[in-house]
């Protein structure tokens, strides 16, 4: 498990350096981060079941599961792996669409759009190199 997080941290971070610096807004860098961490925290392993138990009931959490589940249960024709790329790129925009409707920064999509997207190829990095040296 250690092995898990430390790989896909240093892509975290890897990445935010590199749209940091490509970007030079602090605020992008947020939404980049949302869009990361959106993901990441629903393929760490064990957490589904621990978002589903009671003691997260009322937790925002919770609401963020909530979401990315329903934007998957909307989306029912996920089949493989490329459709719920779909769903685990959608659902951050999904959660950021009233907010942006609201406070009018649509701008933030891009940022929070291409950390999902930093996400999965960073995912796919890992699952290839662990199904070669077993590290995860």
């Amino acid at each position: 498990m250690k092995k898990y997080y430390f790989i896909h941290f240093s892509f975290l971070i890897l990445g935010s350096v590199i749209f940091f610096l490509v970007s030079k807004r602090v605020e992008h860098l947020y939404f980049f981060l949302f869009g990361f961490c959106w993901n990441f925290t629903f393929l760490t392993p064990g957490m589904i079941e621990k978002i589903k138990s009671r003691r997260y009931r009322f937790s925002l959490l919770r609401l963020t599961y909530v979401i990315h589940d329903g934007v998957g249960k909307l989306l029912k024709f996920l089949a493989n792996r490329e459709l719920v790329l779909i769903q685990d790129l959608v659902a951050p925009l999904a959660f950021y669409l009233p907010f942006a409707l609201v406070f009018d920064s649509a701008i933030h999509f891009i940022p929070l759009l291409m950390g999902a997207s930093f996400f999965e190829i960073s995912h796919f990095l890992v699952k290839k190199i662990a199904k070669t040296n077993d590290l995860v």
